[in-house]
């Protein structure tokens, strides 16, 4: 049998500890959103009660549809009605003054990974709006074509911004829906 590790323990363990919290769907939910896995030196594997554990190395896997691609018709949803919506632009500054899609901010692939390791104030200063928090709902990522937006939401993801989602189509979709 494999178990993942949920912050140090088998999820067996947890269920066998904690059995109040699996019959609430909330739990159940949060559960099965998120787990955060380790590797050991002894190979990643361990013995609990018998079972054998499996280990990974340190990340987060979302288990959910936010890590689904954006569409087109949902991120023209976003922008009409969320106030919440952060649209991240990671393309570069050159291509940014070309054009690009209302309120998005530019943060350039290139510096993705320290802008959201950044303190909260110094985000705050730097870009001109809050830092998205690690669960933020709407937090969507863009470039020219996906494939650097695909990246961004890669490093943002081990970050531990696990509902961040890539809108695939990006800024060419964009342009050719949007005239």
């Amino acid at each position: 049998m494999h178990f993942r590790t949920f912050f140090g323990c088998s999820l067996r363990s947890l269920q066998l500890q904690h059995p109040s919290l699996w019959p609430d769907p909330a739990h159940c939910l949060n559960l099965s959103q998120l787990f955060i896995t380790k590797r050991h030196k002894n190979g990643g594997v361990e013995k609990e009660n018998g079972a054998e554990i499996t280990h990974s190395s340190p990340q987060l896997h979302a288990h959910t549809d936010m890590g689904k691609p954006v569409t087109y018709e949902e991120l023209k949803a976003l922008l009409a009605n969320s106030k919440d919506l952060i649209l991240i632009d990671v393309r570069e500054k050159d291509e940014v003054d070309k054009g690009r899609i209302p309120r998005s901010i530019h943060i350039a692939l290139g510096t993705v990974e320290a802008a959201f390791k950044m303190s909260p104030e110094a985000f705050q200063a730097t870009y001109g709006i809050p830092k998205p928090a690690l669960d933020a709902p709407e937090l969507v990522f863009y470039c020219r074509s996906g494939k650097r937006s695909a990246e961004a939401l890669s490093k943002v993801n081990q970050l531990g911004y696990v509902t961040a989602r890539n809108y695939a189509g990006s800024y060419i979709e964009w342009c050719s829906r949007e005239g």
